[in-house]
């Protein structure tokens, strides 16, 4: 695979003799968010209502390891996203919107109905879509790759920590709802 300046000077002679071509090359790149933010967050509409939700709700659903299931799948759409070009900054501001979404749909029931309505993975594409509307201006500060690979661990690191933080949230959880010994008794 060619490295992504090459592409991109590739993409520039091809924009530039075929137009429409860049603009071709922008929907392809979103089309996959776009598809995969839809299964996570709006797949499914209630009936009779314009209320829409995805796999995030569903997993959510199972105690403890929906959230943390729906996390991993969420963290994992957003370090493609580093993959494809997102910064450092807009990967903070998807992950901002996937901890939020994690952290508060740990709650019984009421991070159920949070989830129904914040659907962090559409506004992470829509922040993905927004940076590569822009990006011929970011074109001319191509990312290294030593750069891209920081970013990318960066990321991973803290989806660890909000996976932590989910965790500890669901045991925080049942040791109140079950007493000190938690859910486990006294192994």
């Amino acid at each position: 695979m060619p490295s992504p300046s090459i592409r991109n000077r590739s993409q520039k002679r091809m924009s530039d003799s075929h137009p429409g071509y860049e603009d071709h090359a922008q929907t392809a790149e979103i089309g996959w968010v776009d598809r995969w933010s839809r299964l996570l967050d709006a797949q499914f509409r209630i009936p009779m209502t314009p209320i829409r939700f995805g796999m995030d709700v569903i997993l959510g659903l199972i105690p403890g390891l929906g959230d943390f299931f729906s996390l991993i799948l969420s963290g994992a759409l957003v370090m493609e996203m580093v993959r494809r070009g997102a910064g450092i900054g807009l990967a903070m501001r998807m992950l901002a919107n996937i901890a939020v979404d994690a952290v508060l749909g740990t709650v019984p029931v009421v991070g159920d109905l949070f989830d129904l309505f914040f659907k962090a993975n559409l506004r992470n594409a829509r922040l993905m879509r927004q940076h590569l509307e822009n990006r011929p201006v970011q074109v001319a500060r191509a990312t290294s790759r030593d750069r891209r690979w920081m970013t990318l661990l960066l990321v991973w690191l803290v989806i660890a920590a909000i996976a932590t933080a989910v965790l500890l949230a669901w045991w925080f959880l049942a040791e109140s709802l079950f007493g000190q010994d938690g859910l486990f008794g006294n192994l």
